[in-house]
């Protein structure tokens, strides 16, 4: 049954059914290695297979209006049309993928988007194991098919370039308009700030389940909130509360939940919200296993007062376990200097951090300005990965698909990091965690996130 069939038997009229109004960003998908990106052609009609062209991101036949899907797919509608990337029923070798009239709920135009190693991105058609393939090398009009999934075939490897906006009037497509749970999907987190809580004093705490509903909890509202151009901000200063009396530093940042608001699920322990390093023994109760962070951020301000050894330093991303961290994201702007540093560091359980994996720039506190470091508001992105007992971070410069900077990996079997127990779950988490108690009260960090996406 094709797409005008469902409608007929529903009722319910093509405008009725287009996709929803939320915030979207248009990219033009380039496959990898060449100059040619996936293009829709003239105008739009259904049942049009796509193809490959000349990549100019200039030509509106090849920007595409990205939607995300909960809970991890997304759609892709041709610029200026109501057509959208379509894999067709089922799915087959060569099946083609072509425009078709845009369906809210359609799950043959959901795609799930899985990040590749080289920093290129792979659509997988919702419930299959097939992706989109353009096959060899490249060529005008060359049509781009359903082919069997697989992470090592580059003709299914697409960079995404963003060249725009639609559905808001800020950056990625944001909209600086809603709270940050519009533009977000953030019904896998919840949020600790450095508010207080007034039953206990300590660091409140917005729950999954209150994102879900629209909820933000009362007074957080000025450290975590919408930029002027719509991204996810995280405020964090010196004096703000704690989330525990054995906690040194205040934070504001998002705690993952993968039970995504189910509160007959505990946050903590080994269970259906936490998930285990791919070195794990295998446990029936845990969440999922493996894992992926991936972030489009600017450090927008870091603590200038307090002492050497702490000044300038902000968490910006971890992996946490129960009690330790397999890795701690941070990023460092000592006052003197113009640029910062990138480095992320490894807890072994309950033991010390390793030396630090330096990213770019340097972890000390006597550190020249770093002539490759990243500036403050400049954009910059990261990946954390963890892959067996591979634990790896990579920085790139600018967007997601920007060059890479910077990039380290250790083996935790290597090092005995002790995390290969059933009994350990992990959690990821982002935000503005500062690393400064020696400061000036009113001293801040501030970090804006434009994208985040965590996958298992």
């Amino acid at each position: 049954m094709n797409n005008l069939q469902k409608l007929a038997l529903t009722g319910l009229s093509l405008c009725a059914l287009a996709l929803p109004s939320i915030a979207q960003t248009t990219v033009v998908m380039e496959k990898r290695n060449t100059n040619f990106a996936i293009d829709g052609g003239n105008g739009a009609a259904n049942n049009r297979q796509v193809y490959l062209w000349n990549t100019n991101t200039s030509n509106v036949n090849q920007q595409w209006e990205e939607t995300f899907i909960a809970p991890k797919y997304y759609t892709y509608k041709k610029k200026n049309t109501n057509h959208c990337l379509d894999g067709g029923n089922g799915a087959a070798r060569l099946q083609a993928v072509k425009l078709y009239r845009c369906i809210s709920g359609e799950r043959n135009q959901h795609w799930e988007k899985i990040p590749q190693a080289n920093g290129t991105f792979r659509l997988k058609k919702r419930g299959f194991s097939y992706s989109i393939d353009c096959n060899r090398g490249a060529s005008r009009r060359q049509g781009c098919y359903l082919w069997n999934s697989g992470d090592s075939n580059v003709n299914q490897h697409f960079s995404f370039k963003t060249v725009g906006s639609s559905g808001g009037s800020g950056a990625f497509g944001l909209d600086p308009n809603l709270p940050p749970w519009g533009n977000f999907d953030l019904k896998d987190w919840a949020l600790d700030a450095p508010n207080a809580d007034p039953d206990d004093g300590l660091s409140a705490r917005t729950t999954d389940r209150d994102f879900a509903n629209g909820n933000l909890f009362n007074g957080s509202a000025p450290f975590f909130y919408t930029g002027s151009d719509g991204a996810m901000v995280f405020k964090s200063p010196i004096n703000g509360a704690k989330t525990s009396s054995n906690t040194s530093y205040p934070r504001s940042e998002l705690r993952e939940m993968l039970r995504r608001g189910n509160t007959s699920i505990s946050t903590t322990g080994v269970n259906a919200n936490n998930w285990a390093l791919g070195y794990q023994p295998n446990n029936s109760n845990i969440g999922a296993k493996e894992g992926k962070l991936t972030a489009t951020l600017r450090v927008n301000r870091v603590t200038s007062t307090g002492s050497s050894s702490q000044v300038g330093r902000v968490i910006i991303g971890q992996i946490h376990a129960d009690n330790d961290e397999p890795v701690r994201l941070y990023y460092r702007k000592l006052p003197g200097n113009s640029k910062g540093s990138v480095y992320w560091v490894h807890e072994i359980r309950d033991g010390d951090d390793l030396d630090e994996f330096v990213l770019v720039g340097s972890a000390s506190s006597s550190a020249s300005n770093p002539s490759n470091g990243i500036a403050l508001n400049e954009l910059f992105s990261y990946e954390i990965i963890n892959v067996g007992a591979n634990l790896e971070v990579i920085l790139r410069r600018g967007d997601r698909d920007g060059p890479i900077i910077g990039r380290k990996s250790m083996n935790m079997n290597t090092e005995n990091s002790g995390y290969n127990r059933s009994d350990e779950w992990m959690y990821f988490k982002a935000g503005a965690y500062t690393q400064n108690n020696t400061g000036n009260g009113n001293d801040y960090d501030q970090v804006s996130f434009y994208r985040l996406d965590n996958s298992h």
